[in-house]
């Protein structure tokens, strides 16, 4: 995996994922690009740290983000999409004069707005795939630092496509399951009761399947949280049963 900072590669199930972790480890800074017949997506690294993302085509409008949110009327975000349609502005220019956000609102729902692209970038299953390095790629989006552990998890249990799951869970059921970071206690306090449980459980139990029995966890929920703590170098999988040859 040393070449994918040079060498393109084709978008799998697993290649997105498989990279992402290989420039966290490296503390890689630049662009991780996804490039098919009409769209270009974007990822942006400093220092290893994911700092969110572009998308050429919107699909995180962000009027539906605030109206999810509660921070908007939808008969207010029309109004505001009317007067954008008419005098070319842009829509949060628009919020802002016609006092519907301020500046600090507009700017955190574009932090978010960056942080969901990177997440989504996670059920991509098309297109060719290449890094390239250095600051000059970090110019044309809004910073949004991810914690890594968050990215993988979030990313895997909300947008992933399901023919990710099979292969890798069904080696972390017949695995040896084991911890490795003495820091993933760090992490803890940015996820909810039932995940701290799981991944404290994992420093007693061995198997995923006393995983599964023990922790209130949706089976995806549980399979995003491994593979999470797997592709972030926090989790090691090893034979279970070591087999002597005849």
């Amino acid at each position: 995996m040393d070449e994918i900072t040079e060498i393109p590669a084709q978008l799998g199930p697993a290649t997105f994922a498989q990279i992402v972790g290989f420039l966290v480890k490296q503390q890689k800074t630049g662009v991780l690009q996804i490039q098919n017949d009409t769209e270009s997506e974007r990822l942006f690294f400093l220092k290893g740290i994911p700092q969110g993302a572009r998308l050429s085509v919107v699909r995180f409008p962000i009027g539906k983000l605030l109206v999810d949110d509660s921070v908007l009327k939808v008969d207010d975000l029309e109004k505001a999409i009317a007067i954008t349609v008419k005098t070319g502005q842009l829509l949060g220019q628009v919020l802002i004069e016609q006092n519907f956000v301020n500046e600090a609102l507009l700017q955190a729902i574009l932090r978010k707005q960056s942080q969901v692209n990177a997440l989504s970038m996670f059920a991509l299953k098309t297109g060719e795939l290449a890094f390239d390095e250095g600051l000059v790629h970090l110019t044309d989006f809004t910073p949004s630092p991810l914690s890594v552990l968050r990215l993988f998890y979030l990313g895997f249990r909300d947008y992933a496509p399901a023919d990710l799951y099979a292969p890798i869970m069904t080696l972390f059921a017949f695995a040896g399951l084991k911890l490795t970071s003495p820091t993933i206690q760090d992490a803890l306090k940015e996820f909810e009761p039932a995940e701290i449980m799981a991944i404290k459980l994992l420093e007693t139990y061995r198997f995923s399947g006393e995983l599964a029995r023990s922790v209130p966890l949706p089976g995806k929920t549980l399979a995003a949280l491994l593979l999470a703590l797997y592709f972030s170098g926090n989790l090691e999988a090893a034979p279970a049963v070591k087999v002597p040859r005849a």
